[in-house]
C-alpha cells in the first residue's frame, strides 16, 4: 500500500464523512474533531476516544494507530475464546459472517473436532 493512498484515506473530507456517519456528535462539533484528528492519531471528546486506525499486513509508521492482520486475528480469537461458553449462541447477532465463522471455528477446535 502506497503512503499516499493511506494519507488519502485519512483526508479531512473522509474523516468528516466518517464522523458524521457515526452520529455520536452534534454536527457543530464534527468540524473541530476532524480537524484535530487530521494532525493526531486520536482525539478525546467527551467520553469518546476517536482514532485513525490502519489495518495492514505489515506495520506502517505514521500519524495513525496501526494494527496488523495478525494482531486483529489474535484479538478476535482471544475475545471469542474468553466468552465462548457463555455467548456462543450470540454469534448469530453479529452482522459479519466472518465473525460468525470465526466463532464457529473456535468452538469446533475447543470441542476437539
Amino acid at each position: 500500500m502506497e503512503r499516499s493512498e493511506i494519507e488519502k484515506s485519512f483526508s479531512l473530507k473522509r474523516l468528516e464523512t466518517a464522523l458524521y456517519r457515526f452520529g455520536i456528535f452534534p454536527q457543530k462539533d464534527v468540524q473541530g474533531i476532524h480537524e484535530n484528528l487530521l494532525k493526531q492519531k486520536y482525539v478525546n471528546k467527551s467520553s469518546w476516544i476517536i482514532a485513525k486506525v490502519l489495518v495492514t499486513e505489515n506495520k506502517i509508521e505514521g500519524d495513525w494507530l496501526n494494527l496488523s492482520l495478525d494482531e486483529i486475528d489474535k484479538f478476535f480469537h482471544k475475545r471469542i475464546k474468553s466468552y465462548l461458553h457463555h455467548k456462543y449462541a450470540d454469534r448469530m447477532y453479529f452482522p459479519s459472517a466472518l465473525i460468525q465463522y470465526i466463532a464457529w471455528k473456535i468452538n469446533k477446535q475447543n470441542n476437539g473436532e
